[in-house]
């Protein structure tokens, strides 16, 4: 009988091991995004941003201006939402920057395939390796989507 109990222990003790373990590496692992990857708060100060939608052309033309002025800087890029088949939005942040950019795809095989398919539902967070390239046009500024890494979720 005290062999079969000591086996029903280990049976029941070695699973409930498994999962105390699972969930510290769990634990460890969003303390280790949300330290890595902190959340995105910051407050504008830009009276164009404030006064205009982030699609529009007087918002966009501030915000090309804004990036070329800090591109020394580390600038985050936060993935906020799919807005249509050709645009997402992000949030956009450095030191003396906080906006949100209106970006237009033109391609959105590979890593961009999923989040148009589910409309951006699910997504939100860091974009890692964020590339853009800037349309400075007169009449119709842009920001175009080039590539990017992963969004951490």
């Amino acid at each position: 009988m005290k062999k079969g109990m000591k086996i029903l222990g280990f049976i029941i003790a070695t699973p409930v091991a498994i999962i105390g373990q699972l969930v510290i590496v769990f634990l460890l692992f969003i303390g280790y995004t949300n330290w890595r990857y902190p959340a995105s708060d910051c407050t504008n100060n830009n009276p164009v941003f404030n006064q205009h939608e982030f699609d529009s052309k007087e918002y966009k033309e501030e915000l090309i201006k804004q990036l070329e002025a800090t591109r020394h800087l580390e600038t985050d890029f936060w993935f906020e939402d799919y807005i249509d088949s050709s645009h997402f939005s992000v949030k956009i942040q450095n030191e003396a920057l906080c906006a949100m950019g209106h970006i237009t795809v033109d391609d959105w095989s590979g890593r961009l395939e999923n989040i148009k398919r589910v409309e951006g539902k699910s997504y939100g967070g860091p974009i890692i390796d964020f590339q853009y390239t800037v349309i400075d046009n007169e009449k119709f500024p842009e920001i175009k989507f080039v590539s990017m890494g992963r969004i951490v979720d």
